[in-house]
């Protein structure tokens, strides 16, 4: 589970390169918009779409390398794979876009840069993985559901783990049913203690993937998948409207 937190984090968090360039481009922008030669929206299609080809091959790289060099499941004639790759890339484009509307809220790149950071610092805390969603605060709960992190993790570990019906478990991860001095069976007699619950066992209380799941409250069926892949693209979807109202309405340059 580690894995797939540190999947989601990093991809927003390298969202932060482009800042230089957007800063530098800034100028020129302000400027041609000045004098009438583009549109806001055509400016911002433009940029958009000559970065799509990048976006999609950064996360076609990045899941080729990673999801088969870290075990990744193949089950279901490799349909995993397909589901992660696009949670990856909308998981990209998503941090691009918040990244984006950072940038453009933001009057220099050093602003942007925290702006960024802080946030994605604090959305972290309500992802559901540093703290489970059944523990977090009720007056808090709301932002589990705000925080866009929350889904492709969420996707990453549903997309993998219910395919694992078994997990094997070492000895750390056994749990000891301590035995009652006056038990009325002899333990050490193997018949008894197969067919007593008085002797000691070890208990392994995760099973499978499913179980995993499960302890983390998070849903693994196919309409939980897509729900979490509906999500994220409705984050997307807000996350690309404020960056362009923000590109269109806020001009830090001052004449």
């Amino acid at each position: 589970m580690p894995l797939m937190y540190i999947f989601t984090v990093e991809s927003a968090y390298s969202c932060a390169i482009m800042f230089p360039a957007m800063f530098e481009a800034r100028i020129v922008y302000f400027r041609e918009l000045g004098a009438k030669t583009y549109t806001p929206a055509a400016y911002y299609w433009a940029r958009l779409i000559a970065d799509l080809p990048f976006s999609i091959g950064e996360s076609l790289l990045f899941t080729l390398l990673m999801y088969f060099t870290a075990g990744l499941t193949t089950a279901n004639d490799g349909a995993p794979f397909g589901i992660f790759l696009l949670g990856y890339w909308l998981n990209r484009m998503i941090g691009l876009a918040f990244a984006e509307f950072c940038a453009s809220v933001s009057p220099l790149a050093e602003t942007a840069n925290a702006v960024l950071a802080t946030s994605l610092n604090f959305l972290q805390l309500f992802a559901g993985f540093l703290i489970r969603a059944p523990s977090m605060p009720r007056a808090w709960i709301w932002m589990h559901y705000l925080c866009h992190f929350h889904y492709p993790i969420y996707l990453f570990q549903a997309n993998e783990l219910r395919h694992i019906d078994e997990v094997e478990c070492s000895g750390g991860s056994r749990l000891p049913v301590s035995t009652p001095a006056n038990a009325p069976v002899d333990c050490n007699d193997p018949q008894q203690f197969e067919s007593s619950l008085f002797c000691s066992r070890p208990v392994c209380l995760i099973s499978s993937g499913p179980d995993q799941l499960e302890a983390f409250s998070i849903g693994y069926s196919d309409s939980d998948i897509g729900t979490y892949l509906g999500a994220m693209v409705a984050f997307l979807v807000g996350y690309r409207i404020a960056a362009f109202l923000a590109l269109k309405y806020v001009n830090h340059l001052k004449r």
